[in-house]
């Protein structure tokens, strides 16, 4: 099941507006609500050195402003309310220009490089090892200012998965010497290993191959990184949700009882 917020995740891979408004984020706390302005107060914006000196000439236009922005999200659940800080960089652009509205013609918008605390990039489900789920964490820090760096995470995320799954990292040369495995040639020990897997093993070997782009050098895009998240929440579900399995057994019971054993 993919988590429901990853479409609303991916609209802050671009800029957004005070029009579009904000995502519908999750709660990193209680992952059942939804973050959105903190007492409905619009975020604070500072304008740039650079934008305040270009401002002062006398041909200058509304769209020259641009600097940086801070403020709060809480979430929507009475019973919750985490406060999550966000900071990023604003521009003024063209507006949706309504006729007759001077204001529509230019409006403010986003661009979020941080949040504190991070925002969740996978479903929450106590049978995914905290290990993996901290490092995928570590990488939704640092996602919307250096996707690269977060796929790095989420490669290494991968690797601590391969070894509480028992798959060796090193293997002894013909000298007698250990020498590491690559993360390569884990997945396909882990396939070969436990071929129920297999299918989780293909989706890894793909945010390996993605995780790879960023530590080449490769400039990944925010989109890229999440759908790299994608295929590791999936492989998580097929290793150890076993909702699936648990169903298809209590139905095999009742069918072979004929009703609900008692």
């Amino acid at each position: 099941m993919a988590m429901r917020h990853m479409a609303d995740l991916r609209l802050l891979a671009h800029e957004f507006s005070e029009t579009d408004g904000w995502p519908d984020l999750p709660c990193p706390a209680c992952m059942t609500g939804s973050l959105a302005l903190k007492d409905d107060q619009p975020v604070t914006t500072e304008q740039s050195r650079l934008s305040s000196l270009m401002c002062q000439h006398e041909v200058a236009e509304p769209d020259w402003i641009s600097g940086y922005f801070h403020g709060a999200l809480q979430c929507s659940r009475a019973s919750c309310g985490e406060v999550v800080a966000v900071v990023g960089e604003f521009r003024v652009a063209d507006g949706p220009c309504v006729e007759d509205d001077y204001d529509s013609l230019y409006e403010k918008r986003y661009r979020v490089h941080c949040f504190v605390p991070a925002l969740s990039l996978i479903r929450e489900d106590d049978a995914f090892p905290q290990p993996v789920m901290q490092l995928v964490v570590a990488a939704s820090a640092v996602l919307w200012m250096d996707p690269s760096s977060a796929a790095n995470r989420v490669r290494a995320a991968i690797e601590e998965l391969l070894t509480l799954q028992g798959v060796p990292q090193t293997h002894t040369s013909k000298n007698g010497k250990p020498v590491r495995h690559t993360a390569h040639k884990r997945i396909e020990l882990f396939k070969e290993r436990k071929p129920k897997f297999a299918e989780a093993a293909e989706l890894l070997m793909a945010v390996k191959w993605i995780g790879n782009d960023g530590s080449h050098g490769s400039e990944l895009g925010i989109d890229e990184v999440l759908g790299g998240v994608e295929l590791l929440n999936h492989a998580l579900e097929l290793i150890y949700d076993t909702s699936a399995a648990d169903l298809k057994r209590k139905a095999a019971e009742i069918n072979k009882h004929r009703g609900i054993p008692r």
